[in-house]
């Protein structure tokens, strides 16, 4: 490797350096001269009973979910089981 092949790797793995620092540089985040900016969504404040409401419909919605996943996988196991199962008969 020459000396000019070196700087130049040197140089890039510098500048590799500086980039990831000013990506997770907490003083440069908090001292940001930009406005403050604002989330795209506004969600409403839930009650408590509304929110305990929305977990159990979510909760429920993933249960029916995996059900129907475990009933899917358990089918495809089933028809490869036999698959297999005939086709040991046949080379017999």
């Amino acid at each position: 490797m020459e000396l000019g092949d070196f700087r130049l790797v040197r140089g890039r793995n510098n500048r590799r350096k500086q980039a990831k620092a000013g990506r997770f540089d907490k003083e440069k985040i908090l001292t940001s001269k930009l406005p403050k900016a604002k989330a795209k969504y506004d969600f409403p404040k839930l009650s408590k009973p509304e929110l305990d409401n929305l977990k159990a419909e979510i909760r429920a919605k993933i249960k029916v979910k995996n059900r129907n996943n475990i009933i899917f996988v358990s089918i495809g196991m089933f028809v490869l089981i036999l698959l297999f199962y005939f086709i040991y008969l046949k080379l017999r």
